[in-house]
């Protein structure tokens, strides 16, 4: 994929993955893991399972994009759960 221009530069285009568990300990002794995928919804991949991801908006850091994207899928996470 070809950078994009900021102010006559050529820049990388950036893209994350927000891996999202969840624990349900609803089990008495046992922990159950979740893990968020959604199904794409454009190529490469059209209908594949996937990590809820995208690109970078310009002057974005990444752990907003990361949180940006998880959001779209409409997904609550509080900002101080989302590490880089």
């Amino acid at each position: 994929m070809t950078g994009q221009s900021v102010s006559g530069i050529k820049t990388p285009v950036v893209a994350v993955d927000g891996v999202v568990l969840c624990r349900n300990d609803a089990d008495p002794g046992r922990s159950h893991w979740k893990v968020l995928l959604v199904r794409r919804a454009n190529p490469p991949f059209q209908g594949d399972w996937a990590f809820p991801g995208g690109f970078v908006d310009v002057g974005e850091g990444l752990a907003a994009a990361v949180g940006r994207e998880v959001e779209e899928e409409d997904v609550e996470v509080p900002p101080e759960d989302v590490t880089e």
